[in-house]
């Protein structure tokens, strides 16, 4: 077994988010910086084929992406005497 690995460490946008990407020549990690989720996790081949992810990615964007409020477009409401 080999004792140098090649360690990655960097900041990325991920899903139009802030992430770091830690990586080495096994596994590729990418975690965002807003709370600290797990954006996506990779198992490397080898090889250099196409790596495996044992998480399932979303099909839609999440909640903060689909959704947006501004006061320009919220309807004013009158108040009660």
């Amino acid at each position: 077994m080999s004792s140098t690995k090649a360690l990655c460490c960097k900041k990325i946008v991920c899903k139009k988010r802030e992430a770091y990407l830690l990586s080495d020549d096994v596994v590729s990690l990418t975690a965002l910086t807003g709370g600290g989720h797990i954006a996506e996790f990779h198992l490397k081949n080898p090889d250099g084929t196409e790596s495996v992810s044992p998480l399932r990615g979303p099909r839609f964007p999440p909640a903060a992406q689909r959704f947006t409020f501004s006061l320009q477009s919220a309807v004013e409401l009158p108040l009660l005497p």
